[in-house]
């Protein structure tokens, strides 16, 4: 099947090798047929072979050609290793389209030239597994990850992402994190001061160190709904309360976007859960209770 020949293939399909087509051309149709973890052992043993046979070729070459052969060299395997990082994400967001439907708008082809520059060049398995998820929702719904968040994405440590998950797991529907005391000064729940300033200064959460939320401004019928990644709650006001003003955290644009690719794993329901009952005996100084839907 030419890469130009699209005919017969699902639509989400379709998209990704468009935004694909440039950065891998031909090589798109051989990634159709191989699955994540045959890529990554074909592109293991084909990336030995191909590092012996240019120490081999380098070798062999007279001495004054050396420093060039040593230059062709690792630039032949920069390269490779960049083709093996482009295709297993490419595999990634094959596998996260498959049954999804997607947006007749195309992607944006800067936005498409500056994930495949900054994809090429990340071969940790956890950040290639967040490229391929959002390259699967950038071609479901064009316009879902800002060109800031790209380029964010490139210095993202495992830390950063660890620490910020702990934060994500606590953010309401509408990016709020709610804290359990009345300020975040000495922390709140198992987030600690420190990585609150960090999560400030690496651009997750906003610098304000504690906003406030006035419920009574914002909801009818005296009801504010929180829905969290484990199910749908609601906070609701007691009969002789008026309004509430309660402190939290906002998340950034990157963060928000961030935190839309953030997955529970083992154990994450009960810190879910933990965190409501000690936001819930908070919310008792505040004559607020709450119930789930």
């Amino acid at each position: 099947m030419d890469i130009k020949d699209l005919t017969g293939l699902e639509k989400p399909l379709q998209k990704l090798i468009e935004v694909f087509a440039e950065g891998l051309g031909e090589t798109a149709n051989a990634v159709l047929k191989l699955d994540a973890k045959k890529i990554k052992r074909i592109g293991e043993a084909e990336a030995e072979v191909e590092k012996t046979k240019i120490i081999k070729n380098a070798e062999a070459n007279v001495e004054v050609f050396e420093i060039l052969k040593r230059a062709e060299k690792r630039f032949a395997l920069e390269q490779y290793n960049k083709q093996i990082n482009l295709e297993n994400v490419f595999i990634g967001a094959k596998e996260n389209l498959e049954g999804e439907e997607v947006s007749d708008q195309p992607v944006d082809k800067d936005w498409a030239f500056r994930f495949m520059n900054i994809a090429q060049d990340i071969s940790r398995e956890d950040m290639q597994k967040i490229l391929s998820r959002i390259l699967a929702e950038e071609i479901k719904q064009p316009n879902s990850f800002s060109l800031r968040t790209l380029d964010f994405i490139k210095n993202l440590s495992k830390t950063d992402l660890s620490l910020f998950k702990k934060i994500a797991l606590l953010a309401s529907n509408d990016f709020t994190v709610h804290l359990t005391k009345s300020n975040a000064n000495e922390g709140f729940f198992n987030i600690t001061y420190g990585e609150i300033m960090q999560m400030i200064e690496v651009g997750f959460v906003q610098s304000s160190l504690t906003t406030v939320l006035k419920l009574g401004d914002v909801i009818a019928d005296r009801i504010y709904p929180l829905i969290l990644k484990n199910g749908n709650y609601i906070f609701k006001f007691t009969e002789e309360q008026k309004a509430v003003t309660l402190p939290v955290l906002q998340l950034t644009l990157i963060g928000k976007e961030i935190s839309s690719l953030i997955e529970l794993e083992n154990g994450d329901d009960k810190i879910i859960i933990d965190y409501l009952v000690e936001l819930k005996e908070f919310w008792k100084t505040k004559k607020l209770e709450i119930v789930k839907m």
